[in-house]
């Protein structure tokens, strides 16, 4: 049985390494599920979630929130600037701005995960 209000976040994909299907979740990257079948790799990786799940709560260790439930202030972060000031960039004209001078650019697309 899956868990109660699973909210995390799932993919399934093919592996050509092992010639099967592969059921990831995004919260738990360590964990993932190989089978035969795309349904059955989700059923799997949905189960061993339930289990980590559950031996965490047992453990007493703090359980990943998932992606879906995170809340975000809509503005993204520049780093590695050689200034030390912070850049912000506001998501509906994307463009970035800096408090120390008028700096802007536009920004063509930004990558959230590699």
């Amino acid at each position: 049985m899956a868990l109660k209000n699973d909210r995390y976040t799932y993919r399934v994909t093919w592996s050509e390494d092992d010639s099967e299907y592969v059921g990831l979740c995004a919260e738990f990257p360590s964990l993932s599920w190989l089978a035969k079948t795309p349904g059955v790799a989700l059923k799997g990786i949905r189960k061993l979630v339930e289990d980590v799940v559950k031996d965490m709560h047992n453990a007493g260790e703090s359980v990943p929130e998932p992606i879906a439930c995170r809340h975000y202030s809509g503005k993204f972060i520049r780093t590695g600037s050689s200034t030390s000031s912070s850049k912000t960039c506001n998501p509906s004209s994307g463009v970035w701005s800096q408090s120390e001078s008028s700096c802007q650019f536009k920004v063509k697309s930004i990558k959230l995960f590699t």
